[in-house]
């Protein structure tokens, strides 16, 4: 099985040690929830491939698009060999263009020449990503452009907000870095988010810094040794393999992932042991409890508030477009409200308007019978956020939503 030595933009985010493991288990597939989320990223991609623009509206515009072949590419060398070529040829929009040197390597959903000659072009990466990578804003103003006239438009300021993600910060300078090697950098890239219909500029410059930083801790020398417990863990391919080295050492991760034991290793402790037997109080005593399994440990005398009537809210969105499940439970029934059509559509905005009403009726019912009421619900990141923001959102033309 071939080992690929070069490091891509997902190897920059999160756990370093994963690198060490792909490297050295190349054997080990992918998660369904991986595969599944691959999947919906190459049908984005292939939808927003569509859209890119397939001729000129002016004959004195030149236009010339290559199309090198999808992305991933099956053979990256051989993909980066021609993507010089078409580079060569001064196309003016080049499709799954790849760059790749000893060290890493970052496939190119389009390349956009900009300028009107060969002779003084240089060219902007277009990349497609599952991130909604701007928001309509009433002050803020970016530059963008539709994505089917992408090349053939210069660009307009519109009235949207920037929302930044590490990944495809780095996919752009990763990008743009190799065009700059090759003196043809225009010094800014695009991305095409969830709203797939527009293109949103960013000067890649301000990528660079970062991406120095990213790429010189995944040096061989800076690599981890050994795992450590974090967040991504649970959804990762190597956990099977790293768990029982970590079981193994004891590893103080196990209890407190991520960052959460930075202060204890500071002072020497490493292990859940080491934490328990340093008596510091509640933080051992935690650490205890979940050594043996103690679910809840009693910390004086706590009082549950508690009402006659209680509802558990429940909810489910799409990334950050709507929320298409509302759900309660109460006195052991689960109550549904539900919508397969478009999030951000009518149909969204009835449901929470139903879901709403439904509520304010319990409630109504159980102060006119004299009954306290509550509802809870799990994430004020949640439920709490997608409550505000379908209110937001829907209120002025819904009725039945606040």
């Amino acid at each position: 099985m071939r080992v690929e030595k070069q490091v891509r933009a997902s190897d920059l985010v999160g756990c370093r040690y994963r690198l060490v493991q792909r490297r050295t288990h190349p054997e080990v597939p992918r998660t369904d929830a991986a595969q599944a989320r691959a999947a919906r990223y190459d049908a984005a991609r292939e939808a927003v491939w569509e859209k890119f623009p397939r001729k000129s509206d002016s004959r004195r515009r030149v236009f010339r698009r290559i199309d090198l072949g999808p992305l991933p590419a099956e053979d990256p060398w051989l993909r980066s060999l021609e993507t010089l070529e078409a580079l060569a040829t001064g196309a003016t929009h080049i499709t799954g263009a790849v760059f790749t040197n000893e060290k890493w390597l970052v496939g190119v959903d389009m390349l956009v020449r900009e300028g009107a000659s060969t002779s003084e072009s240089s060219y902007t990466p277009v990349m497609v990503s599952t991130h909604r990578v701007a928001r309509k804003h009433d002050s803020v103003k970016i530059l963008g452009v539709p994505t089917h006239r992408l090349g053939l438009s210069e660009p307009l300021e519109l009235g949207y907000k920037p929302r930044h993600h590490v990944l495809d910060g780095y996919h752009l300078a990763m990008a743009a870095r190799a065009l700059e090697d090759l003196g043809l950098n225009s010094g800014r890239g695009a991305l095409v988010g969830q709203d797939q219909s527009l293109a949103f500029y960013s000067d890649t410059a301000s990528y660079q810094p970062a991406l120095d930083a990213a790429l010189a801790a995944v040096e061989p020398a800076n690599l981890p040794t050994q795992p450590r417990r974090v967040k991504e863990c649970a959804s990762c391919r190597f956990w099977p393999l790293c768990e029982p080295e970590l079981k193994a050492m004891d590893d103080i991760s196990l209890f407190l992932p991520g960052d959460r034991a930075r202060a204890y290793r500071e002072d020497g402790i490493n292990t859940v042991q080491g934490l328990i037997d340093a008596s510091l109080g509640l933080p051992s005593q935690l650490a205890s409890a979940w050594r043996d399994g103690t679910v809840l440990l009693a910390h004086g005398d706590i009082t549950m508030p508690r009402a006659d009537v209680e509802i558990d809210v429940d909810m489910e969105a799409y990334m950050d477009q709507g929320a298409y499940l509302w759900g309660a439970w109460m006195d052991g029934t689960y109550y549904d409200f539900v919508t397969w059509e478009k999030l951000g559509s009518k149909a969204e905005a009835h449901n929470f308007a139903d879901f709403w009403t439904w509520l304010m009726e319990r409630r109504d019912e159980a102060h006119a019978a004299g009954k306290t009421f509550a509802a809870y619900c799990y994430s004020a990141h949640g439920e709490n956020h997608w409550m505000r923001m379908s209110a937001q959102r829907f209120h002025e033309h819904t009725p039945g939503v606040p």
